[in-house]
């Protein structure tokens, strides 16, 4: 891919989360009601098995499953293609306090 092309990307991922930036807050606020929901949340980052999540936040497997599987309906949740597991759509950080 040529510069022109990858700094043309960068923009418009820039300007596209700008533009959907209320509605992605609102949907995250209501999908993470709990300090556990949004440790998962944060924790599924693409580099973690859903057991390593659940062992670190204290939960069961199943009940960080359950999450994910609302939270890919949700659209709040990326499949990485490497099977690596999947990762979320930003980071709570990015949103200035939320975590």
């Amino acid at each position: 891919m040529s510069d022109d092309v990858g700094v043309l990307l960068l923009e418009l991922i820039a300007w596209t989360k700008l533009q959907t930036r209320d509605a992605l807050i609102s949907g995250l606020n209501e999908a993470l009601s709990t300090a556990n929901d949004r440790k998962i949340y944060e924790l599924t980052d693409g580099s973690r098995t859903g057991a390593d999540v659940a062992r670190e936040v204290g939960v069961t497997r199943q009940a960080v499953s359950q999450k994910w599987k609302a939270w890919r309906q949700m659209g709040l949740l990326l499949d990485r293609p490497d099977d690596s597991g999947p990762r979320h759509l930003a980071s709570l950080d990015s949103f200035g306090g939320m975590s």
